[in-house]
């Protein structure tokens, strides 16, 4: 999705204040700035209680109804009970850095990466909160992912990315972390599970 009015340091974060004629969603093309088709947004819904890190979600409804092609499909949505466990490998998409201080991918990249233990991440980033009592609480609406076998993760730029299963499944989406590909402070995602019927309530809502 991109802005046509002015540009943020948010990388495609929504943030307070947008407003909905500002952004533009490009369909049909795995390469950012360029080719497919831009759609104009109708609304932007952010999670009521979206608090930076925590119900890091929002529903973007389109103006007009798009045609499928073979290059625009439809995701499969994870339902409230589509809980992976830890261990189970999950594929983050996204056109962010491979590298901290490197430039966005203009293609859209991918990483398979690894569900790390709830508990895990919990105790880690409460150990981060010794040092840094900002930082948010690991909570249930929230899913860690390691580092792949060969070093990659999510990393600027990859807020709000998916994050998929099987293909087709939105699992979670790219949402904070401590640092780029670090072993020992995992990629906080958005669980989407715990958001689905919000998710749906609000897209039939829109109808």
């Amino acid at each position: 999705m991109q802005r046509d009015v002015y540009r943020s340091t948010c990388n495609k974060r929504l943030i307070s204040g947008d407003e909905t004629f500002q952004w533009r969603a490009r369909l049909g093309t795995s390469v950012s700035g360029s080719g497919g088709s831009l759609q104009t947004l109708k609304s932007i819904v952010p999670h009521p209680e979206f608090d930076r890190y925590k119900n890091d979600v929002a529903v973007i409804i389109l103006n007009n109804v798009v045609t499928l092609t073979t290059k625009i499909g439809l995701a499969r949505l994870a339902g409230a009970s589509y809980i992976l466990p830890a261990g189970s490998t999950i594929t983050a998409l996204g056109y962010g850095s491979e590298v901290e201080g490197v430039e966005e991918s203009a293609e859209l990249k991918k990483v398979d990466v690894s569900i790390v233990d709830q508990q895990t991440c919990f105790a880690i980033y409460d150990a981060v909160q010794e040092e840094f009592p900002y930082w948010p609480t690991i909570d249930a609406g929230m899913v860690c992912t390691g580092v792949s076998a060969d070093g990659g993760s999510a990393c600027y730029g990859d807020n709000g990315a998916p994050v998929v299963t099987d293909g087709d499944v939105l699992y979670a989406m790219s949402s904070w972390g401590k640092n780029c590909a670090d072993e020992e402070h995992p990629i906080v995602n958005t669980l989407v599970p715990r958001y689905t019927e919000w998710i749906i309530s609000v897209a039939e809502g829109s109808a």
